[in-house]
């Protein structure tokens, strides 16, 4: 019987890692636009223009007052000058006004707002933006905001709003950015929403949205460089006319309920830099038309039932690609040997899929590979020699396959103090564990269990990182030493 880690542990165990790992992900990418965006609205937001008393407005007055005390103004973190009468509403915190003293931006995002957002804000008709996100709002998103006909800006994202979003969005012609995600907003997405001309963004994600993705969605768009719909409950599949969005620059569909088959319409899309389909139950082969997208740089396609080979397309993506993940689906046949020519790849993500035939021995010193993971193919064959060549690594991953031959004597050396995760258990390895694993200074996992390893001839290295290493399973000469048997699980026969 094998020894060693439970197999769906250590499986577990390679998700987190590769999860918790600095990366372009569709939430980090979102986090960082809405900071730049936020910095770049509130310089002009604070404080605004400040005109005598005078000229304060008694209905902006009281539509603002109706603001602060639906949503618990008196504990926010800022709330300068709000309710002073002695002073214009356009030098209150959050508040920006136009040289005629048009109330033109109210920006309290992050600013520990409770309660509803109250309809009367409808009337400020001369409003541009709307900044409430990261907050604590519920209620629902007020349909009267149809009356907002300048608004630029909406931006919702990161409260507990709840409800339909409103239909009566769509009639708003001037919005360019409408960031509604990580509420807990339900129903579907309302087709009007395709009619927004000058719509640059769309974030709806993390929301409790169903139905299909709007066909609306498409000529309409030609400004869209934006559109995040992941972590809902969407179904239905992806629709041709998501093609037509010439400018788009991140189209992120994951972690939903998406069925049938990549539409070759997306080949168009050739501003395309983020695709994020991860989550679905996507079918079929990666359309060849994705060879035309040359910008892309991060493709991330797994955990879905995708089949076929190695999608030819990506051969052309040689000089943008780094990210490249098509882990946990049904892909076949052999590892191209192109991916060598693909220079700027770091993440190289395969595992769990039916790979076969051996791994291409194409690496090279200049490869800025940081992740390399093949785990649980039906690979065969040894380990290429060039893998050792590699200075970047903090994976690499080629458990459970049909490997045989030596472990590479110097496998390891040149990214020694980079090298975190290594994991070729379940194999058919056999010979030494190399001395050049004595200089691994940062790993975090080792695993060689499972193989036919016969000796580990080194002294102990420097333990201070190391969380997980298990020898077990293999058939050692005796003696092991003695910290690869308390450490490690090494058992010799």
């Amino acid at each position: 019987m094998e020894q060693g880690l439970d197999p769906k542990l250590v499986s577990s165990v390679t998700l987190l890692f590769l999860s918790c790992r600095p990366r372009h992900t569709p939430i980090i990418l979102a986090s960082l636009f809405f900071v730049l965006l936020a910095c770049q609205l509130n310089a002009g937001a604070v404080g605004g223009i400040s005109p005598s008393a005078a000229d304060v407005n008694e209905t902006n007055y009281e539509v603002l007052m109706a603001l602060f005390n639906a949503t618990n103004g008196p504990m926010w973190k800022l709330n300068d000058n709000w309710g002073n009468t002695s002073v214009s509403v356009c030098s209150w915190r959050g508040i920006s006004c136009s040289q005629g003293n048009l109330l033109t931006e109210i920006s309290l995002a992050a600013n520990n707002l409770t309660g509803n957002i109250p309809e009367s804000l409808s009337s400020l008709e001369s409003l541009v933006l709307i900044d409430f996100s990261d907050n604590h709002l519920t209620g629902i998103i007020p349909v009267s905001f149809e009356s907002l006909v300048n608004l630029k800006h909406l931006l919702l994202g990161s409260n507990q709003l709840s409800g339909r979003i409103p239909d009566a969005l769509g009639s708003l012609n001037e919005l360019q950015f409408l960031h509604l995600g990580e509420n807990q907003l339900s129903g579907t997405i309302p087709a009007a929403l395709g009619s927004l001309t000058n719509l640059s963004l769309l974030a709806l994600a993390s929301n409790q949205l169903t139905g299909a993705i709007p066909s609306s969605f498409g000529p309409q768009l030609q400004k869209l460089y934006y559109l995040y719909l992941a972590s809902n409950n969407l179904t239905g599949s992806i629709p041709d006319s998501l093609g037509a969005l010439s400018q788009l620059r991140v189209l992120d569909i994951s972690m939903n309920q998406l069925t049938g088959e990549i539409p070759a319409s997306l080949g168009s899309l050739g501003n395309l830099q983020y695709m994020y389909f991860t989550g679905n139950y996507l079918t079929g082969n990666v359309p060849q038309t994705f060879s035309a997208l040359t910008q892309l740089s991060d493709v991330q396609l797994s955990s879905n039932r995708l089949t076929g080979e190695f999608p030819s397309s990506f051969n052309s993506l040689t000089l943008n690609l780094q990210f490249l993940d098509l882990s946990l689906n049904q892909f076949t046949g052999g590892i191209p040997s192109w991916i060598g020519s693909l220079s700027n790849l770091t993440d190289l993500l395969l595992f769990s899929n039916q790979f076969t035939g051996e791994i291409p021995n194409v690496f090279s010193s200049d490869s800025k590979l940081t992740s390399f993971a093949l785990g649980n193919n039906q690979l065969n064959g040894s380990i290429p020699s060039s893998l050792q060549s590699l200075t970047s690594l903090l994976v690499l991953d080629l458990s459970s396959n049909n490997l045989t031959g030596i472990i590479p004597s110097m496998l390891g050396a040149a990214s020694a103090k980079t090298l975190q995760y290594l994991k070729l258990s379940n194999n058919q390895l056999s010979g030494n564990v190399p001395v050049s694993f004595g200089s691994l200074l940062n790993i975090f996992l080792l695993d060689l269990s499972n193989n036919d390893l016969t000796s580990v001839s080194f002294h102990e290295w420097n333990w201070s990182s190391m969380e997980v290493c298990d020898f077990a399973g293999n058939p050692f000469n005796c003696p092991v030493p003695s910290w690869a048997e308390t450490k490690c699980h090494a058992i010799c026969e």
